[in-house]
């Protein structure tokens, strides 16, 4: 375990996870289409590179919740604040910025901010700590 700020360390898990994103969506984008899925109908080949994402989203942002908590005993519910912030600076910026990419990094980011945010409230009906 690292001694260090967990808000600081909140907020850097939130900027690798960002990050991860858009390696997410790369990896994703780059695996051909299997063959027994290439005779299906053309919708689910046409949607598998999203279905890859959200699938290697939720896999990372487990992942990462179970890192948190082992190499530095922290919990989602410590400092939501600091852990939401990267991604949704990032989201926010792709709206302004670039459309295209937004509803790409989007089918990253939703699945790992549900997961996170499960994980979250969990964790706070778990310590009776709703509303602080």
């Amino acid at each position: 375990m690292l001694n260090v700020n967990k808000k600081l360390w909140s907020f850097i898990i939130g900027l690798l996870m960002t990050v991860a994103f858009v390696w997410l969506v790369s990896v994703a984008n780059s695996m051909p289409v299997p063959s027994f899925l290439a005779s299906t109908p053309a919708t689910l080949t046409a949607y598998y590179s999203e279905l890859v994402t959200i699938l290697l989203s939720i896999a990372f942002t487990f992942m990462t919740i179970v890192l948190m908590r082992q190499l530095f005993d922290l919990c989602p519910s410590d400092h939501p604040f600091w852990l939401f912030l990267p991604v949704c600076v990032f989201v926010l910026g792709l709206f302004v910025a670039n459309h295209v990419l937004l509803f790409t990094l989007l089918y990253a980011a939703v699945p790992a901010i549900l997961l996170l945010s499960v994980r979250y409230w969990t964790q706070r009906f778990k310590q009776r700590k709703i509303f602080s």
